[in-house]
């Protein structure tokens, strides 16, 4: 499978996508669909193909409607830099992260949250923490 056609197989790349866990936007995408669906009780399945036609179209880099398994993996390592930067905020590149650095991603972190921009987190800003299952049965 080393192309996805977007137009005609766009259910086959969505499930691959989904079963990759590949772009962090389109995961986000899912999750907020998924509050809606607990929160209104209902979501259309068109919602959900237009998340995956978005994350199908992140993924297409060249913009010629397949995505290359070398397309995907470039993908993925992006997504692996941007996780590591956020692990280790070296905003200078020296080697090291000084208190400076480390202050300066806390407080982008924080601004992040502080949707209302009025210098406090409050609970409704907080996002929602993913259940973690717990044992090898899935008890939660």
């Amino acid at each position: 499978m080393n192309n996805l056609s977007l137009g005609s197989k766009l259910g086959v790349c969505a499930l691959a996508l989904a079963a990759l866990g590949v772009g962090s936007a389109g995961l986000a995408d899912d999750r907020s669909l998924m509050k809606r669906l607990k929160a209104d009780g209902e979501v259309p399945v068109s919602a959900f193909a237009e998340a995956a036609e978005a994350r199908a179209a992140e993924l297409d880099a060249n913009g010629d409607g397949v995505v290359t398994q070398e397309e995907m993996k470039a993908h993925r390592e992006k997504q692996r830099a941007k996780m590591e930067e956020k692990r280790f905020p070296d905003a200078n590149d020296d080697g090291v992260v000084s208190e400076t650095e480390f202050v300066d991603a806390a407080r982008a972190r924080f601004a992040r949250l502080d949707a209302n921009e009025d210098g406090v987190l409050s609970k409704d800003e907080m996002p929602e923490r993913p259940r973690r299952r717990r044992g090898r049965g899935g008890e939660r």
